[in-house]
């Protein structure tokens, strides 16, 4: 289960960047939030975020967008059927 928190934090921070980008796209000289997944040693995700000069792409955004709220659903999914997985086993022991 830890690993599956650690991702859904790891896609919260990215889409936190990715918002953060689009909410400012009209401000002038804006620097846009670059953010890159990276694997840990101990395997976890971690999110790398940067500012770049490089304007925000509203279509690569809203994609990333889509796709991270994807990531968010699949963690939330396995964290529930963990739950309930450990929740079968207790009331087996009792």
């Amino acid at each position: 289960m830890l690993a599956n928190i650690n991702s859904l934090i790891a896609h919260t921070n990215y889409m936190a960047n990715r918002a953060e980008n689009i909410a400012n796209i009209n401000i002038k000289n804006y620097s846009s939030v670059s953010t890159t997944p990276q694997e840990t040693t101990s395997r976890e995700v971690e999110i790398v975020s940067s500012r770049t000069r490089l304007p925000t792409n509203l279509v690569e955004e809203f994609t990333n967008q889509i796709l991270t709220e994807e990531g968010i659903k699949a963690d939330i999914n396995a964290i529930k059927t963990e739950d309930e997985m450990i929740g079968s086993l207790m009331d087996l022991k009792a």
